[in-house]
């Protein structure tokens, strides 16, 4: 039985009003205006926090920047966990929204790293957070690929006739 995310219709209508047809790998790439709007208001949230987490020039930690950072982990956890999600249950093609998902998580791995509370940082420190989080979105994508592989699928919602 083919697999139906490689049809063998490798190019759709493109959103351009010339016409013109745009290969299926390349539409995957294009982002909407809301697409970005997401994409920065969630890195608006993390960057805030992890801003929030620095100790201030005395280096000893407030209970707000360690409600920050709290916060900050709980966040990161969120956005891999929805990421994950996305990657394996999405239609189309799925090693490349992987491959995006665990570098994100590592990224935000970093970024938990070195918004440390006035602590020295490390040279493990880095890879450490990003394994930390990276092995729980890897978790989380094996299991949802079974599950894909038992047919089931994000898809968007279709309006109901009236």
């Amino acid at each position: 039985m083919p697999d139906m995310d490689h049809a063998a219709d490798t190019t759709e209508p493109a959103a351009a009003d010339d016409g013109r047809k745009m290969p299926r790998r390349l539409k995957l790439l294009v982002a909407s205006i809301l697409h970005l709007l997401v994409l920065t208001s969630v890195a608006a949230v993390v960057l805030a926090l992890k801003r929030a987490t620095r100790a201030d020039a005395a280096g000893s930690p407030t209970g707000w920047q360690s409600a920050a950072d709290e916060v900050l982990m709980i966040v990161a956890f969120v956005i891999n966990a929805v990421c994950a999600a996305w990657a394996a249950l999405a239609v189309g093609p799925v090693r490349m929204r992987v491959g995006l998902v665990l570098l994100v998580a590592a990224l935000l791995g970093a970024t938990l790293a070195f918004s440390g509370t006035g602590e020295s940082l490390f040279w493990w420190h880095a890879p450490a957070f990003a394994v930390f989080l990276a092995l729980p979105s890897a978790i989380i994508i094996a299991s949802l690929l079974v599950v894909r592989s038992c047919g089931y699928r994000l898809v968007a919602r279709t309006k109901a006739a009236s």
